[in-house]
């Protein structure tokens, strides 16, 4: 099976009109962990859903080479279907419709994954190609993106042209780590990146830290979602009933995509199970202010289900705590002499 469909794949991609990435293209969304087991694909996989949900074109993309592929999580690994592997041959132009119908698919939400019988790391400019196709067919192109690539630089992975991107972290040492490595690397190269804590009050606690240290604006943090996390276990896509998850997901499209369809596609409706959202954006800073880099339009209203984004002007990171200051270490507790 894998020849045949490596061959109707190179026969498909042939048919590409233009390399050049079209004004009302698709938006491009980057999710990155911080630190592996952070739940970056379960939210990539969750955001596409709640895409189709909203009535948009979504499309996955896994760029994890080497990884389990992102097939899985969405639950069709099983079913037949393009992957990487099978675009090793492309060069230049892609059609992005046709490829968009030959991708495997749940809920209406195709994936473009790796294959882990036949692995493939593409080139930067295969991916590039791949993305400026994908971009003309739909309205949103979810992107899972290895962190060890990331810090090398977004030109070598051939995804530096995404709209948006948004960093996942947890608040413990490694993850905070991570995040001050990649951080710098993807706000560089896209300036709409924003950073989201995963866990409960300890997230929230160092909310202001973060942002103060990076610079960067933060997205409310995300509370353990256990109905996800089952639904990963057990191999069903995590999002599609209501949960910390799903809500999520369904702001990062609004936030994503404010205006609905920019292709004029028809999106499906699907079904990820979410009813209501809870606010993903930080609307006001210490000083009681309200500030965004990519949250209001140019007469101050905020765009995206009325949310603002929270962002304050850099200070030094001298009142940071050891486990934000890149200059300090956690210190053991002094010992107790008998």
């Amino acid at each position: 099976m894998g020849r045949a469909r490596q061959s109707a794949g190179m026969g498909m991609l042939g048919s590409g009109s233009t390399g050049s990435l079209d004004p009302e293209a698709g938006v491009c969304l980057l999710l990155v962990g911080a630190s592996g087991g952070v739940g970056a694909s379960t939210l990539a996989v969750a955001t596409g859903l709640a895409g189709c949900a909203a009535g948009l074109r979504a499309v996955l993309v896994d760029l994890q080479p080497g990884g389990p592929g992102l097939d899985v999580a969405l639950g069709v690994e099983h079913r037949p279907g393009l992957r990487w592997s099978d675009l090793a041959g492309v060069a230049g132009p892609v059609d992005g419709e046709g490829l968009f119908a030959r991708l495997p698919a749940c809920d209406a939400l195709p994936v473009l994954a790796h294959d882990r019988e036949r692995p493939f790391a593409p080139e930067a400019e295969q991916v590039c190609d791949v993305l400026t196709g994908l971009r003309s067919a739909v309205d949103l192109l979810v992107l899972d993106v290895c962190r060890s690539v990331v810090a090398a630089g977004l030109a070598r992975l051939g995804v530096e042209s995404a709209d948006r991107a948004v960093l996942l972290a947890t608040p413990t040492v490694l993850s905070l780590a991570g995040l001050a490595a990649i951080a710098p690397v993807v706000a560089q190269a896209i300036p709409e990146t924003f950073v989201m804590l995963r866990g409960g009050s300890t997230a929230r606690a160092v909310v202001d830290d973060v942002q103060d240290c990076l610079d960067l604006p933060m997205l409310t943090c995300l509370p353990d979602d256990s109905g996800a996390r089952v639904a990963v276990e057990q191999g069903r896509p995590p999002g599609r009933r209501a949960g910390p998850v799903a809500e999520c997901a369904a702001d990062l499209v609004a936030i994503a995509v404010p205006g609905g369809s920019r292709n004029g596609h028809t999106g499906s409706t699907g079904s990820t199970g979410s009813t209501g959202s809870t606010s993903i954006a930080r609307n006001t800073d210490r000083t009681g202010g309200t500030a965004s880099r990519a949250g209001r339009d140019g007469d101050g209203r905020d765009r995206g289900r009325g949310r603002g984004v929270s962002r304050r002007p850099r200070h030094s990171d001298a009142h940071l705590g050891p486990r934000l200051r890149g200059d300090a270490r956690v210190q053991p507790p002094p010992r107790v002499q008998p």
